[in-house]
């Protein structure tokens, strides 16, 4: 798209954009640590699927270019897909359950923000949710002997 090239010309010509993608702001990023960025804090302000790049506004008001199989360690999710309304991420944290420690398999959608908001955010699992608990069917005849009668 025009408009994400635009912006970024603009942002290098100003030399707000360094290499590694990220963008300076007032204040930069040092009041914020990277676990306090939650991805519902994130809004996606530009979109280019063809050239496979993504704009993204940290909560600090800092701008970041990200690309397909690039960390956002800020927010511990890997991007695995740029498409035309949203990013897809994974998240690359370390998750323990009854078989021990694992990888998390949840993925992400990040939707494009609308002016002056956040990003709509929706949480996907890969993994099947565990079945039900297979229920002994109860008698419905009164048990002999009882003492009615």
């Amino acid at each position: 798209m025009k408009s994400l090239s635009l912006l970024l010309g603009l942002l290098s010509f100003l030399g707000l954009a360094s290499a590694s993608g990220s963008v300076a702001a007032e204040g930069g990023a040092e009041g914020i640590r990277a676990e306090e960025i939650r991805v519902e804090d994130l809004a996606v302000l530009a979109l280019d699927p063809a050239g496979g790049r993504a704009v993204l506004q940290l909560p600090d008001g800092s701008l970041r270019t990200v690309a397909p199989g690039e960390d956002l360690r800020e927010a511990r999710v890997r991007v695995r897909k740029i498409l035309i309304d949203r990013i897809v991420v994974e998240e690359m944290k370390l998750v323990e359950d009854m078989k021990g420690a694992g990888k998390s398999r949840r993925q992400i959608w990040i939707f494009r923000a609308r002016p002056g908001e956040r990003s709509r955010v929706q949480v996907l699992d890969r993994e099947r949710p565990a079945p039900p608990p297979i229920l002994k069917p109860q008698s419905t005849k009164p048990e002999e002997g009882s003492g009615n009668g």
